[in-house]
């Protein structure tokens, strides 16, 4: 996987997946979802009342993001 574009779908893909099934568990669970609800930016936006102090990151070639991503689909995160 070494396509610029192709690293950024799957991410995309990975994540808007995560996004559906909240909305699913939400619909349901009946939960009233209005566009409130479900605006990816109310939290942030609440919670970030401050500009955040400025982050420098370093380049990253695509073999750690693939690594990354391998890691993503193997392990089983605990919240």
């Amino acid at each position: 996987m070494y396509n610029h574009l192709t690293i950024a779908n799957n991410f995309n893909k990975y994540f808007l997946s995560i996004i559906d099934n909240i909305i699913d568990e939400n619909i349901m669970n009946n939960e009233n979802l209005t566009s409130e609800t479900i605006d990816p930016l109310k939290y942030p936006h609440s919670t970030f009342t401050q500009p955040c102090m400025h982050i420098k990151l370093k380049h990253t070639t695509t073999k750690e993001i693939d690594e990354i991503i391998k890691l993503l689909k193997t392990n089983t995160w605990i919240w």
